[in-house]
C-alpha cells in the first residue's frame, strides 16, 4: 500500500504493484524515474551506464582496436561443447543510442553470458554516439564491425567459404534497434547484388529493442514515468539521433534511421524479440514481431510479465524471469549458430 504522504501519481507506488517481485530490487526502489530531458541528466546517465564490472567465469576477452571487444568461451572437454569456429554473435550495446559504451560491466555480464549459452565467440561492437554523431554514424561502425567480424573467421578456418559462416546479430534497447536496422541494410545490398556484400546474419536476437521513433512522440504527459525510459527520454533520445537534419515522428526518414519505418519484411533474418510488459517498447515490439511473422519471418515473441525496461541488466542475472529469457534466447538461437550443440 502507498504511504500517505506520496501522490497516487508517486511513480515509486505505482511500479511496485506490478513489476515481478523476483525483479524488483534496489536500484528499482531508489531510482524508479530516470527521466532524460538535458544534457545534465543524458551525462550522468552515460557515467552509469558505463561503470566496469566482471564478465561470467569460463569466458575470457580480448579488445579490438577501434572495433570493439571479443568474448571467447573456453574449450571444454565435452565434444558436444565444443565452440564453433564458423559462428559467432556480434552484439550491440545500448544507451538510447546516446549513452553506453561497448565494454561497460553490464557488456561484460551479458556477453559472456552469450558466449557461454552458444558457445561461440561474441564481438561487443563499438559505435559512435548521438548527438556528436548523429545518424548514420553508428550504422556505419556496426556495418565495419560486421564486415570485421566475417573476416576474422575467414581467416581463423580459410577452408570454410562465406555461403557457410553463421553470423548472429544481437544488441539490447538501443542496441537491438541497430541491430535490426543493421539487418535490413545488409539484406538491401545482398539483394542488390553487390559483390563485395555480407553474407547476410543468420538470426537477429533483440532485447527489448529500440524501433521506432514514433513510439512516444505526442505521448499523454500525464502517463506516470516508465521504469528506467520514460516517453520523455525516449524523445530526447531520437531527436539526438536524428538530428539535424530530421526530427522523430516526421513523415519521411532515411532509409535504416528507424528499424520500424521499413514495411517490406520478406527475406530479413529469423527473429527473435523479446520485451516486458511495462516496457515503452512494448507495442513497438508487439508490432514489429507480428509483421515479421506476417512476412512469413520465423520470429518468436517473449513478453516477460512484471519485467520493465532494462530487466535483464539491472539486477543479479539469476532472478527466474531472467533465466527463462535466456532460455528462450538459447533454444531459438542454437539452431541457426550452432546446431552440434542442440
Amino acid at each position: 500500500m502507498a504511504d500517505k504522504g506520496k501522490s497516487a501519481k508517486d511513480p515509486t507506488h505505482y511500479w511496485v504493484d506490478q513489476v515481478d517481485p523476483e525483479l524488483m530490487n534496489d536500484i528499482i526502489r531508489d531510482f524508479p524515474d530516470t527521466t532524460i530531458d538535458s544534457k545534465e541528466k543524458h551525462e550522468s546517465t552515460h557515467e552509469v551506464l558505463c561503470r566496469p564490472g566482471p564478465m561470467l567465469e569460463g569466458v575470457e576477452s580480448e579488445e579490438i582496436p577501434r572495433i570493439g571487444k571479443m568474448y571467447f568461451p573456453k574449450e571444454e572437454e565435452d565434444s558436444t561443447k565444443t565452440v564453433a569456429t564458423s559462428a559467432a554473435v556480434l552484439y550491440i550495446h545500448g544507451g538510447g543510442r546516446i549513452m553506453g559504451t561497448y565494454a561497460s560491466g553490464a557488456n561484460n555480464k551479458i556477453c559472456s553470458r552469450i558466449a557461454k549459452l552458444l558457445n561461440v565467440p561474441v564481438l561487443s561492437a563499438k559505435y559512435r554516439l548521438a548527438p556528436e554523431h548523429p545518424f548514420p554514424a553508428a550504422l556505419d561502425d556496426l556495418l565495419a564491425a560486421y564486415k570485421w567480424l566475417v573476416d576474422s573467421i575467414q581467416k581463423k578456418a580459410p577452408s570454410i567459404t562465406k555461403e557457410n559462416i553463421r553470423v548472429g546479430v544481437s544488441g539490447e534497447s538501443a542496441g537491438g534497434g541497430l541491430a535490426a536496422e543493421l539487418c535490413q541494410l545488409l539484406l538491401d545490398d545482398h539483394n542488390n547484388a553487390n559483390a563485395d556484400s555480407c553474407p547476410l546474419p543468420v538470426a537477429q536476437l533483440l532485447i527489448y529493442p529500440m524501433l521506432d521513433d514514433r513510439t512516444s512522440v505526442g505521448s499523454d504527459k500525464s502517463i506516470i514515468p516508465h521504469l528506467l525510459w520514460s516517453h520523455t527520454s525516449n524523445v530526447y533520445a531520437w531527436s539526438a539521433y536524428l538530428r539535424p537534419n530530421h526530427q522523430p515522428g516526421q513523415d519521411q526518414l532515411p532509409k535504416y534511421a528507424s528499424a520500424a519505418r521499413r514495411t517490406n519484411m520478406e527475406g530479413l533474418p529469423p527473429t527473435w524479440i523479446a520485451v516486458g510488459d511495462l516496457d515503452v517498447f512494448r507495442t513497438e515490439c508487439q508490432d514489429y514481431a507480428t509483421r515479421m511473422k506476417d512476412a512469413g519471418v520465423p520470429t518468436k515473441y517473449l513478453e516477460v510479465k512484471g519485467a520493465y525496461h532494462g530487466f535483464v541488466s539491472f539486477g543479479s542475472g539469476e532472478e527466474p524471469p531472467v533465466q527463462q529469457h535466456w532460455q528462450s534466447f538459447q533454444d531459438f538461437a542454437l539452431p541457426y549458430l550452432n546446431p552440434f550443440r542442440t
